[in-house]
């Protein structure tokens, strides 16, 4: 069994830039004081060939949203918006495994609600609807061990996922690009099968994968306007959105001290359904990329220490749901080296974007990059040593 809970508060300023970058204002600011309970509790037994397990969770969150508005430096209208959200379930498991067979099937049930929802501008109180939704989702995987290090997987599921306080009730911004929260939005409902091959080798493991995965109601940010200094969005359930693809990676370990992995994912991910704006039909989903790569090389020896260089490759992607704001492509390289001194000593050294690319992270309509090349170095006593 366990318990947990924890009390934070969070605070963010928005402000607007000018179209020359030669002035700043502020235009919100933002507090956000939440509190968290939960407790999960696991119970497993084994017969035999059969392994069974069962649990049950509850995780309940209250939190605040309290926005004051600026105009010319001068605070104006305040919206508090409070509300909670409880998410609870059990889910049971049977795990099989005979010979080159081995199976699980597994059930969980959830009861997500979100209640309270209480929101209050000026002196005018509203109260908020309520959402109570019960939800089961079954999942199903199989093993088959060829002989030959060679073997089989396949599985099928179904899952959810509620929407958050934040996407119901919180407006947030990048920049220029505001988006606005929906009290109305409901949960995620996913559907999908995997199944891939793996080879074991004397020289490493190789994997490969066909997935496909179909989403209803899925939460995204809908472009409702645009001008060349400014977007709004709004969080919508886009309707139905499908994602299919292959995935293969390795590791290999060329010597002792010598650790190389990596792995290359095709993943095409378009809009199938949205009935208010049907020309999003076919459009990408934002913010995934077609093709993506990884490469990672680690080398550890107790006498030189050890170095991390890792790869990635990512092929361009959209920054919208209208798919008009296009983020090009890119490379990074970062490097992680960390050396043992005199027994107490740790010298570690990072590099992230070692290449110093110029990476898009986003367009708000207003282009925003990623960091340029970062140099950490730090240096840890251990005094137990």
């Amino acid at each position: 069994m366990r318990f947990f809970g924890s009390d934070q508060s969070y605070h963010q300023s928005f402000s607007s830039i000018s179209a020359g970058r030669a002035s700043e204002s502020l235009n919100r600011l933002q507090t956000v004081p939440s509190q968290e309970f939960g407790a999960a509790a696991q119970w497993a037994a084994t017969w035999n060939e059969i392994t069974a397990v069962a649990g049950m969770d509850v995780r309940d969150v209250r939190a605040t949203n309290v926005e004051t508005q600026y105009a010319n430096g001068t605070p104006g209208t305040v919206t508090d918006i409070t509300a909670r959200q409880r998410a609870s379930g059990g889910y049971a498991e049977l795990l099989w495994q005979h010979a080159p067979w081995s199976a699980a099937l597994s059930g969980r049930v959830d009861d997500f609600r979100t209640f309270d929802a209480k929101k209050h501008v000026g002196g005018t109180l509203t109260n908020l609807a309520r959402t109570d939704e019960v939800v089961f989702n079954p999942r199903l995987g199989v093993v088959r061990k060829l002989g030959y290090g060679v073997s089989l997987s396949g599985s099928v599921f179904r899952a959810f996922r509620g929407p958050t306080l934040n996407e119901l009730y919180r407006n947030s911004q990048v920049g220029q690009q505001l988006t606005l929260p929906n009290d109305s939005l409901r949960s995620e409902r996913a559907t999908g099968f995997e199944f891939g091959a793996q080879k074991d080798m004397r020289a490493g493991t190789v994997r490969g994968s066909y997935f496909w995965t179909e989403v209803n109601r899925p939460v995204s940010a809908l472009l409702l306007n645009s001008t060349p200094t400014s977007q709004t969005l709004r969080r919508e359930n886009l309707g139905q959105i499908r994602s299919r693809g292959v995935s293969v990676d390795f590791v290999t370990q060329p010597a002792s001290f010598l650790q190389l992995s990596g792995g290359y994912q095709l993943a095409i991910a378009t809009v199938t359904r949205f009935q208010p704006d049907p020309s999003l039909v076919g459009n990408w989903i934002p913010e995934v990329a077609r093709h993506a790569a990884t490469l990672q090389l680690r080398a550890e020896h107790r006498r030189i220490g050890v170095l991390n260089l890792q790869g990635r490759e990512s092929g361009r992607l959209y920054d919208n749901s209208a798919n008009s704001a296009v983020l090009h492509g890119f490379f990074r390289m970062d490097v992680e080296a960390e050396r043992t001194f005199a027994r107490r000593w740790d010298l570690a050294v990072t590099v992230q974007n070692l290449l110093d690319r110029r990476i898009e992270a986003g367009r708000t309509p207003t282009l925003t990059l990623a960091t340029p090349r970062v140099v950490t170095v730090s240096l840890r006593l251990h005094r137990s040593r």
